[in-house]
């Protein structure tokens, strides 16, 4: 294990230690965390750094009380590894104090990689003082700055005023949720807590920065909801307004969306919906949900298999999710047959998400037993005409349907499934407004059974999922509608 610990500011080593640690156990530590959010352009810049079998430097790890190892240098790089696939990344850990794991991943990612911007730097800062109790040298030495110019950072954030008028964290946790649930105002609060009323304005920005950019740093909303000891709706209603300097939304700073239409392959996220054979990619939902709604929008996902398209709308700003499905796998996804008309929902949906099976594609997948109104059971033309029903259900909003080419009598003989769908999209009154293809599989889950029946067809793999969007403003139909 290296040891270090800081003289002057600086990290002095005395002992070397080297590991390959497993990318899931490798986390981002609130002691170590830096920036508001990873560059896109490092990320891309490093996945293909390891899709090229390049090897990366040691990552500067801590080993935290749990097992886990908390990055201190190389948050871009484990971001990059998740995404190329790479299990394990080599890595140096480091045996320092907790409070100094903040100012160690600042003097590390200084000197190379993204710059930080003087926001992240300021907001370092600040933690440093109030969450650390460092003193304005020791803040000065760590992070390069005179002490002067630590003292005027520290003035214009109120964090010294912080530090002197500090009250313990369940004192502050119930500042901040009498300060949400506003049924007292700000001094009625300070009044309660003995404190002045500046203290408790303080108090909130100090809170609000510090979800803020908790969120911004990938985390999950429930995730975030853990580490602040805040529920989902509270921290929602602190991220809901949130904007950067360049009025961006909370959630644009927490994962950046696709820009063209030609989308990579999504893996199956697991912190996304209870596991099921029909899961979407969670990052595909959530670029979708982020280009097609906007906070307090209701969204409708009635054949919902294992959940991802709620959790996603969970982990989004201000957006709630009525789930059905023929056989529910959790509790907050109610049963519903879809082809017995509209589901019950709590309130009209803005958009209607749409992960139909298949058709033959999906046979036996879902149930033990057939059943001539389960949609992965039918034949392709029963599969055409039970869409044609589900799609009439709707007057109003958007509508998202997830399709893929199917097959009949083979691999030889090809039925595009998809110019079917967006036919009977087009005849129930829907507007087509966007159509996105996305990549599925990596070539190396391909087995070899599949690869010989192509060959021995003369044809080729399909690997693209069809995202169909369509829209209905409201105005009166010109088409027919289906019943």
């Amino acid at each position: 294990m290296q040891r270090l610990a800081l003289e002057g500011g600086m990290a002095k080593e005395t002992e070397k230690s080297y590991l390959e640690i497993d990318v899931k156990k490798l986390t981002v530590n609130k002691a170590a965390q830096l920036r508001f959010a990873l560059s896109e352009e490092a990320i891309a810049r490093y996945t293909e750094w390891f899709q090229e079998g390049r090897k990366s430097p040691a990552l500067k790890v801590w080993q935290s009380e749990d097992g886990s190892y908390a990055i201190i240098d190389g948050f871009h790089r484990r971001e990059a590894a998740i995404r190329a696939g790479i299990k394990k990344l080599g890595c140096e850990v480091l045996d320092v104090p907790k409070d100094d794991l903040l100012a160690l991943a600042y003097r590390f990612n200084r000197d190379h990689g993204v710059p930080l911007s003087r926001a992240e730097r300021d907001r370092i800062i600040v933690k440093l003082r109030v969450e650390t109790g460092k003193t304005q040298e020791e803040i000065g030495k760590a992070i390069g700055l005179s002490q002067n110019r630590i003292s005027e950072i520290l003035h214009n954030s109120g964090a010294d005023e912080l530090q002197r008028t500090a009250l313990d964290p369940d004192e502050q946790r119930s500042i901040i949720k009498l300060i949400l649930a506003e049924k007292d105002t700000q001094a009625k609060i300070a009044e309660t807590f003995n404190v002045d009323p500046a203290t408790v304005s303080r108090y909130k920005s100090h809170w609000w920065q510090y979800v803020q950019s908790t969120y911004e740093s990938g985390k999950l909303k429930s995730e975030v909801s853990k580490e602040v000891d805040l529920e989902m709706s509270e921290v929602d209603s602190i991220l809901r307004d949130h904007r950067d300097e360049e009025g961006n939304p909370a959630e644009l700073l927490n994962f950046t969306p696709q820009e063209s239409t030609l989308w990579p392959s999504f893996g199956i996220d697991n912190r996304f919906g209870k596991r099921h054979p029909g899961n979407v990619p969670a990052l595909l939902v959530k670029n979708l949900l982020c280009r097609l709604t906007k906070p307090g929008d209701h969204v409708l996902d009635p054949l919902a298999g294992g959940g991802v398209v709620i959790d996603a709308c969970a982990d989004m700003v201000g957006r709630t999710c009525d789930a059905f499905d023929l056989n529910p796998v959790r509790d907050d996804i109610k049963p519903w047959n879809i082809l017995k008309g509209p589901p019950p929902v709590s309130k009209p949906p803005n958009l209607v998400f749409l992960d139909p099976p298949y058709g033959p594609r999906k046979a036996g997948e879902y149930q033990p037993k057939a059943h001539d109104y389960d949609l992965a059971n039918m034949s392709v033309p029963a599969f055409l005409r039970a869409m044609k029903k589900v799609f009439g259900y709707w007057d109003k909003g958007t509508l998202i349907c997830l399709i893929s080419n199917s097959t009949v009598e083979g691999i030889a003989y090809p039925r595009f499934l998809v110019a079917d769908m967006v036919e009977v999209l087009r005849e129930t009154g829907w507007r087509e407004s966007g159509w996105v293809v996305n990549h599925m599989g990596r070539p190396e889950s391909v087995s070899q059974l599949s690869v010989s029946r192509m060959e021995s067809a003369n044809w080729w793999r399909r690997e693209d999922l069809h995202i169909l969007i369509g829209n209905k403003d409201g105005r009166p139909r010109r088409l027919e509608k289906y019943a």
